[in-house]
């Protein structure tokens, strides 16, 4: 069933191709940055951030597929997958920073993951290093300000389990009205997740923003500009400006803040 043509105007199918650009335009920036604490091999990644951002965009692509089908239902496992790879992400982040150091050079259990020879931990337990993250003290202050992270992970789950008949038929029977509440939910949980990841992940990792400006004069031989380095790349800016400020000011205030880079 394709889903009618006055729902197909709906702001999430925008939403979802802007966010497939941002993690497309992100994978590319952040290429150069060489992940360190793995073993060299093939297959590695170049960068691990990387390839996962990648994923996410092809991740966006397939909700945006499942949701032009009008298959609502499993349109919301893959938002389960985009909030799973997002903790992932962090994760692996977060124990490079805590376990990599002179005397440790690997961090096993993102080497072992990244070679097939072990499974990451569960979510849960992937959180509780989350949760515990300096870094991130001041962020998760704010997140905790309400449940909605708890809800969107609830909504999730119902909709993977078909916990309720009703969301098993929300891949063959919606009307209009139906389903713009559901698209309207949708939208809804996806900015949250945008904004957890760009919160968590720029608080982390800030010189992921910078732009090609420092890099490409030192390529060109060229003198960069002052400062150059902390320059934030413009597609970024502008994605703050349109999801990030308008979906949380009080989070996008606490980035600024947080972050050494020219962000505004």
């Amino acid at each position: 069933m394709i889903m009618d043509e006055e729902l197909k105007k709906h702001a999430c199918f925008g939403l979802l191709d802007e966010c497939v650009e941002f993690y497309d335009r992100l994978s590319f920036s952040t290429y150069g940055f060489i992940t360190t604490g793995i073993s060299a091999g093939i297959g590695m990644p170049f960068n691990l951030d990387s390839d996962i951002f990648l994923s996410i965009s092809g991740t966006m692509k397939s909700i945006k597929r499942n949701l032009y089908n009008g298959q609502i239902n499993d349109a919301y496992t893959l938002i389960r997958k985009y909030y799973d790879v997002i903790i992932i992400n962090i994760y692996e982040i977060v124990l490079f920073k805590t376990e990599l150091n002179i005397e440790n050079f690997i961090v096993e259990k993102i080497d072992k993951w990244l070679k097939g020879k072990e499974k990451l931990p569960r979510i849960k337990e992937m959180n509780i290093l989350i949760r515990k993250c300096i870094d991130l003290k001041n962020i998760n202050k704010i997140l905790d300000k309400d449940k909605r992270y708890e809800k969107i992970r609830d909504r999730c789950n119902d909709h993977i389990h078909c916990n309720y008949f009703q969301y098993m038929q929300l891949n063959s029977k919606i009307d209009v009205q139906n389903g713009k509440v559901y698209i309207d939910l949708i939208n809804d949980d996806l900015l949250d997740l945008i904004v957890l990841h760009f919160a968590y992940l720029f608080t982390l990792n800030g010189h992921y923003m910078t732009s090609s400006n420092y890099i490409d004069c030192l390529d060109l031989n060229i003198e960069p500009e002052e400062d150059s380095k902390y320059w934030v790349a413009p597609f970024i800016q502008e994605f703050f400006d349109k999801f990030i400020k308008t979906r949380r000011p009080d989070i996008s205030k606490e980035i600024v803040n947080k972050t050494f880079m020219y962000l505004e």
